[in-house]
């Protein structure tokens, strides 16, 4: 049995022993804790910094492509179908700069398809069939197509449509038409590619088509198109 002097001695030796394993502790622990404050803080601040350089990128993208008085001879005059007529209405409110081409596309023999001037050709060459760029800048590119196959006879049929700059693939596009919903069946098919790239002069626009034996002559000859718009310098 203890005396009650040496069980107060236990009792108080005890209770600095504990106490100095919760300091030990909390000091092991501090750093723990430091490392977890500064990541969640460093997180924090990226995602900030984030947040803010989308908001300030949309804000010079709305100011770039907002309305620009119209200047007389700088109009656009296209004929062709309906979309070219939706392509006239969209393509008026981007301020382009001089050069622009709309091209329709000739009937091909092989997968590279070959242009002609269709309505617009400004500050454009088209060599072979190719349009080869004159004026250095950023140029809005697009490419609408129009796949008509007459007869689905069971097996599937992948379309593929690419666009190149200088041989170099841009864009890319794969759709199977002819699935087992759509035997015996008349498919028509349209294919549209977009995108914003600076170019330099000699820069080469080509696109390439798989199938090529489907794309639309009969139906709608004049809505297989090209276009080349200089946005900016």
């Amino acid at each position: 049995m203890c005396s009650p002097q040496e069980q107060t001695f236990f009792q108080v030796n005890d209770s600095h022993e504990a106490a100095i394993k919760m300091t030990e502790d909390s000091v092991s622990r501090r750093p723990v804790a430091t490392n977890k404050s500064y990541f969640y803080f460093t997180t924090a601040f990226l995602s900030v910094c984030l947040v803010f350089a989308l908001a300030t990128i949309m804000i010079l993208i709305v100011q770039k492509t907002g309305p620009t008085p119209e200047k007389p001879g700088n109009t656009l005059h296209f004929v062709g179908g309906n979309d070219s007529e939706l392509f006239l209405r969209i393509l008026k409110n981007v301020p382009f700069k001089t050069a622009a081409a709309y091209m329709r596309a000739l009937k091909p023999n092989n997968t590279e398809l070959k242009w002609t001037e269709y309505g617009v050709r400004q500050d454009i060459q088209i060599h072979e069939g190719i349009p080869v760029i004159q004026t250095q800048g950023l140029y809005l590119i697009f490419c609408h197509l129009n796949f008509n196959i007459h007869n689905c006879s069971g097996d599937t049929i992948d379309i593929k449509l690419q666009m190149f700059v200088n041989g170099d693939p841009r864009r890319q596009t794969i759709d199977t038409l002819c699935t087992s919903n759509e035997v015996s069946k008349r498919i028509y098919k349209e294919f549209f590619q977009l995108f914003l790239e600076y170019l330099n002069v000699n820069d080469r626009i080509s696109v390439q088509i798989d199938k090529y034996q489907y794309l639309d002559f009969a139906v709608l000859p004049n809505e297989n198109v090209l276009g080349v718009f200089r946005y900016s310098n």
